[in-house]
């Protein structure tokens, strides 16, 4: 029962991971505003600090567990179905989190210094590439992975961790990933 149950967890996870490159990609981008998240998306990439609201995302979540539990229970006993879908619903959680945090939050660590870079390249260098937030893993499979050593970000759409106010520059410890382009703005 508990190797099941493990096991379930971590398929829930892993197939987050998938869902979660694959609404980026095929729904955030290919779909060119043509769905609600694919327009709430574009907004994202195009306004510095833009999130989809959180009563928004809420029911998001809340449309897709039950589909999931559903489809699982199909396929397995209930409470390995639970197991499933509340990793699942973990992930979805974790992604959340992390991409929030890399919008407004320094990162502190090396996995926070990877997804920023990994992140803020698909925002800012390479669109069509890098649409895993929290792995790569699905970027490799796919062909969308591109490895970018510098980070080029727009002043305009710069995020307020990465810039120091007084010198109007990438902060110290981000030199050597992020550099601003563009006019300073007027103060």
């Amino acid at each position: 029962m508990i190797s099941a149950t493990l096991f379930a967890a971590i398929g829930g996870f892993f197939v987050w991971t998938f869902v979660e490159y694959a609404m980026h990609n095929f729904n955030g981008h290919k779909m060119k505003g043509k769905t609600s998240f694919s327009r709430e998306h574009l907004k994202h990439h195009a306004e510095e600090g833009y999130f989809a609201s959180f009563p928004s995302k809420v029911l998001r979540a809340c449309l897709i567990i039950p589909p999931v539990y559903f489809a699982t229970a199909l396929l397995m006993p209930s409470w390995v179905a639970f197991s499933f879908t509340a990793s699942f619903l973990g992930g979805h959680v974790l992604y959340e989190v992390v991409h929030y945090r890399l919008h407004f939050v320094p990162p502190t660590n090396a996995y926070m210094r990877w997804a920023a870079r990994h992140h803020f390249a698909h925002h800012f260098n390479c669109p069509k590439n890098n649409h895993g937030v929290t792995t790569s893993l699905w970027d490799h499979v796919f062909g969308t992975y591109q490895q970018v050593q510098e980070v080029r970000v727009p002043r305009r759409l710069a995020m307020s961790w990465l810039v120091d106010e007084n010198t109007k520059e990438v902060h110290l410890p981000f030199q050597a990933t992020f550099r601003l382009t563009g006019k300073l703005r007027a103060s």
